[in-house]
């Protein structure tokens, strides 16, 4: 899949405010998660998330504007992140529950990236026309590339340059599969700005999510090289982590290609990254 969809128009000025958790019901509680929260302009950009995420395969995604949090599927899970629009910067956070919380835990609004963290939206690289908490034009889209019943990537664009897909830009990955002790789901996510070897992946449950991984962050099991090519045979071998029990959907350890892009491979397309291939099945 090679999706994008535009987004543009005004938002009015409003002030910074908290940002609150979101409750095990999934209704925003009154604990504040932290200050600086630029309501309006988080909103602009969790709306956008949503309708594109609806439009490739994600009928229930849902945000809610209290707490700043996106659902991938409000029905049937927990599972999803924290957004905040502060001043030029926007965060990024997976959420996930712990025992005895009464809201869905994140981690605070890190200063650098980290691999449950934020991407930071350098000045001048933002959606807005300007920075802070006034009125401000914005235009930019919400991309895809990827499979998005497998691994895929998210980026939006920049007010001057609203179709960017890399650079000083805001852009995540995320991928969906299996714990094959339970076969239950699982979906992970990937901030960081320089590499896409670990994932911060959740049980993907309606009661909890449950974080996998020591130190929050799993790496692919290629985290180190490839696979090797030889006469042009393509051998496509499941995509799995480090922990061997979690496998990525419709994704598989990259063969031995070494420029990323789309590929057509007996007659199906795959979308190839660094180190994984993954079947793009999902039409719109």
């Amino acid at each position: 899949m090679y999706y994008r969809k535009y987004f543009s128009g005004s938002v009015d000025a409003t002030t910074t405010t908290n940002q609150y958790y979101m409750g095990l019901d999934k209704v925003a509680t009154g604990t504040s998660r932290g200050s600086g929260h630029i309501k309006n302009r988080s909103d602009v950009i969790g709306n956008a998330l949503v309708s594109t995420f609806r439009d490739i395969g994600y009928p229930n995604a849902y945000w809610d504007s209290t707490s700043g949090y996106f659902f991938f599927d409000k029905t049937n899970s927990l599972s999803g992140i924290y957004i905040t629009v502060q001043s030029s910067t926007m965060y990024f956070v997976a959420g996930y529950t712990q025992t005895g919380s009464q809201y869905i835990q994140s981690q605070s609004n890190p200063s650098s990236s980290a691999i449950y963290g934020n991407s930071v939206a350098v000045s001048g690289y933002s959606p807005f026309a300007s920075n802070g908490t006034g009125a401000t034009d914005y235009a930019f889209y919400v991309t895809i590339k990827g499979e998005p019943k497998g691994t895929f990537m998210v980026s939006i664009g920049t007010y001057t340059d609203h179709a960017a897909e890399s650079g000083n830009i805001e852009f995540f990955y995320v991928c969906v599969g299996k714990d094959k002790r339970d076969n239950s789901n699982v979906i992970g996510f990937n901030f960081g700005r320089s590499t896409i070897t670990q994932f911060y992946v959740v049980k993907y449950s309606n009661a909890n999510i449950y974080v996998l991984g020591t130190n929050y962050a799993v790496s692919f099991v290629t985290y180190n090289n490839t696979l090797s090519m030889k006469d042009e045979v393509v051998v496509l071998i499941p995509m799995f982590f480090n922990l061997g029990f979690l496998f990525l959907d419709n994704t598989y350890i990259n063969p031995g290609i070494t420029t990323a892009g789309f590929y057509e491979i007996d007659g199906d397309v795959y979308f190839v990254n660094q180190y994984y291939i993954t079947k793009c099945i999902t039409e719109i």
